[in-house]
């Protein structure tokens, strides 16, 4: 941070005062007291300057003034006190206008960031936003750039302080002072990582403890789902079997209702065959007995012609005897004639049997015929009778193959409904199964809660050996205790370089984190050591010179400590009475350092009542009090 400069208006003794910060080298603060003449420059206002740089950055003045005591009495504007400052790197230029009893701003602070307004809500975040800027707290910042007469608790010196307050000062500087609140935080936490750890395995062992019972619970329950499902399996497939049977004999009896349908049909066209054999052999055997007839007749006809014949035969033949007459027509009988007319009737007779005989087969022949057609329309119409029985026998089936397929379509159906009963409503195979589903998500979840217990658990673990690690480190004997001790090396050798300026090596001051007690325990602590040649004194031994310059040593050690934190030191000094009561040499070094830090710092200011000393310093400022209150002039 780099203090740019510093205006103050109605504050304290101030009634205006405006100071550049920057680059103002080596400032003599000299002061004029007119509205008291015994008092020289005592009560002007000098140490005022640095009471308004501390007020603008924190609110609060070095004295220890509250609230509106840092108002200039019988002020009608209020106070009004205005701090410009750069980042480390100059970056960023911040103002800070802190107000008290103003008229318009009342006790406001405001904070601007390059011009722009940046002020939280509230007075007090807006002054966390500046400490956040500041990077360090007010008693740090007045250990290491204000030397002053301890006018105040505030700016007690460093040696002075008691080893509580040298170790918080030197925790603060270097960033440790949240160590014990991160120590107190960390071990908080490991406390509630522990519990909760222990609060972890007890949830694991039950969790542990709750998996083997349910697994045999669960195995218990798939056990006798099994046997619930083999019991539907086994009664589904009694039924689907009776489904079979029921659906076969369907396919049977619809078959055999098919057939008696044909049966039907075909009995009609059956009866008009028969009926139609019926007419054709009437018809048949009417013509064949017609012709048997006519046959029959013919040989009768040939027969009487036969015996006609044999009669005549035999009548001519008995003329052969006595008798020479014909008795008929009396002629002679020539019995040649009688012998040729014989002869013809024998071969006439001859012929006739012949055809008798012929005629006679040809009847027999054609008896056996009609005994044929007969016996084949006999045949044929017992044939059909034989089917018109059968279709008759199964037309008469009908209705009880209609019944019968009504019936096992009814079996069907139930058989159907109670498989889709069994397979719906699950009965107790949907109990089991419910009670199967909820061990196995029981299960399911316990494994997973195992699981996730074992893995937080683990976590958890590994966090408390990260936590066990940063108690250690936020702990005396960690991190702090390795700062401390290269914080002390850096200090020694700070305040050694400053002390052999101030003491042309005739005085040495040594820093100790430790200090062993008479019962041989070594404690931590933060003990000066002041060594005068070979033997070491204590700091109430020395000089009211020697404790100046030593005041100044160290305070300069700490603002280099400071430096090393930062990167950067702080660009302004101030320091108040720093010659008083030292010799003639300790000016002369006091001097002599005052002007080496010039070269390294942008402004040191000076407050001395010492004449004396205006040679010593390029650049002089006046803080005038007259008339109730003071000004300021370069």
């Amino acid at each position: 941070m780099k203090l740019l400069s510093i205006k103050a208006y109605g504050f304290m003794i101030m009634g205006s005062m405006e100071i550049s910060l920057d680059n103002t080298g080596l400032v003599l603060i000299r002061g004029e007291n007119k509205d008291s003449s015994g008092c020289s420059s005592n009560g002007s206002g000098k140490t005022t300057v640095c009471e308004a740089l501390v007020w603008a950055l924190w609110g609060k003045t070095i004295r220890g003034e509250l609230a509106d005591d840092v108002v200039l009495s019988g002020s009608k504007g209020g106070t009004e006190v205005i701090l410009q400052f750069s980042d480390d790197s100059c970056t960023d230029t911040y103002e800070i206008r802190r107000y008290r009893k103003h008229p318009v701003y009342t006790n406001e602070v405001c904070l601007y960031m390059n011009g722009t307004d940046i002020r939280a809500s509230s007075n007090q975040e807006t002054q966390n936003k500046i400490n956040a800027l500041v990077k360090m707290d007010m008693q740090t910042f007045l250990a290491s750039v204000m030397y002053g007469q301890g006018m105040s608790s505030s700016l007690k010196r460093f040696i002075d302080m008691s080893d509580g307050e040298r170790k918080d000062i030197i925790d603060k500087i270097m960033g440790m002072d949240r160590f014990p609140e991160l120590h107190n935080k960390t071990k908080s936490v490991l406390k509630g990582l522990k519990a909760e750890i222990a609060s972890l395995s007890m949830e694991g062992k039950m969790v542990f403890g709750s998996i083997a019972p349910e697994k045999d619970t669960l195995a218990g329950l798939q056990k006798a789902l099994s046997s619930a499902k083999k019991d539907k399996e086994d009664r589904i497939a009694s039924r689907q079997a009776a489904i079979t049977k029921y659906r076969e004999t369907i396919a049977f009896i619809e078959g055999r209702l098919e057939n008696a349908f044909e049966a039907e049909h075909l009995l009609v066209s059956l009866k008009k065959d028969r009926k139609s054999l019926q007419d054709g052999a009437r018809d048949k055997l009417a013509l064949l007995n017609k012709h048997s007839d006519e046959l029959l007749r013919e040989a009768g006809i040939v027969d009487n012609h036969i015996n006609g014949l044999l009669n005549k035969a035999e009548e001519i033949d008995s003329f052969g005897g006595a008798k020479e007459v014909c008795p008929y027509c009396l002629s002679d009988i020539d019995f040649v004639k009688i012998e040729d007319r014989l002869r013809e009737y024998s071969e006439e007779r001859g012929l006739f049997e012949t055809k008798l005989s012929e005629v006679e087969q040809e009847i027999k022949d054609w008896v056996s015929y009609t005994n044929k057609v007969k016996k084949d329309y006999n045949d044929k119409l017992y044939g059909v009778g034989e089917q018109i029985t059968d279709c008759l026998v199964k037309v008469a089936r009908i209705s009880d193959h209609r019944e019968g397929l009504a019936l096992n379509k009814r079996n069907v159906d139930q058989a159907e409904e109670a498989i889709a009963k069994l397979v719906g409503e699950g009965g107790k195979e949907k109990e089991i199964q419910d009670l199967v589903d909820a061990s196995r998500s029981k299960l399911d979840t316990a494994k997973k809660r195992y699981k996730q217990v074992s893995m937080l658990k683990s976590t958890l673990e590994f966090t408390v050996e990260k936590y066990d690690f940063w108690e250690y480190a936020f702990g005396p004997k960690g991190i702090r205790a390795l700062l401390v001790k290269d914080v002390v090396t850096k200090l020694n050798y700070y305040v050694t370089k400053y002390i052999n300026h101030l003491f042309d090596n005739s005085l040495s001051i040594r820093f100790k984190p430790t200090k062993e007690l008479a019962s041989g325990k070594v404690v931590d602590c933060f003990d000066v050591i002041i060594n005068m040649g070979d033997k070491e004194v204590p700091y109430t031994y020395c000089s009211g010179g020697e404790k100046r310059r030593i005041d100044l040593a160290v305070m300069l050690a700490l603002g280099d400590l400071v430096a090393t934190r930062s990167d950067s030191r702080l660009n302004v000094l101030f320091l108040d009475e720093v010659f008083d009561a030292l010799d003639d040499s300790g000016v002369t070094n006091v001097a002599s350092l005052l002007s080496e830090l010039s070269r390294q710092r942008d402004s040191i200011f000076v407050i001395t009542h010492l004449d004396s000393m205006k040679d010593l310093f390029p650049n002089e400022m006046c803080v005038l009090r007259e008339g109730g209150k003071s000004t300021v002039a370069f």
